[in-house]
């Protein structure tokens, strides 16, 4: 399925469908605020969307199959792990700001610390 759905807990409703990946959709989370939903494609993408409406905000271009996207405590940054490492992002901008290599085969997922100022990386380089 190229996209993430939001169900309602109660009725098991679809409530809402956010569009964008050509590929199948690995991961969807929502910002701490509850504002904005992040997902992370095997298209090489992670999409940034308006959690309400479902409209695009922001692309963070990976270049290759996205396994993970996190959100920072603040919302003001994003964290994408692929094989190709870990990267960071400004949730505003859209721009890499940082990239995090594991030895050999990236990374499976990444998240932050609870205060936002260590990055944890999980992957398959043993």
């Amino acid at each position: 399925n190229v996209t993430a759905q939001l169900f309602d807990v109660e009725t098991g409703a679809i409530v809402g469908t956010f569009l964008g990946h050509s590929s199948d959709v690995r991961t969807a989370v929502f910002s701490q605020d509850g504002r904005r939903v992040l997902t992370a494609s095997s298209d090489g993408a992670s999409l940034l969307f308006d959690a309400h409406g479902g409209r695009p905000l922001a692309t963070f271009e990976i270049k290759e199959p996205v396994r993970s996207a996190r959100f920072s405590p603040d919302g003001r940054k994003v964290l994408t792990a692929s094989k190709g490492g870990t990267k960071l992002f400004d949730s505003a901008a859209g721009k890499c700001e940082v990239t995090f290599q594991r030895q050999h085969h990236g990374a499976l997922s990444a998240c932050f610390s609870p205060g936002g100022s260590k990055v944890l990386t999980a992957g398959e380089d043993g």
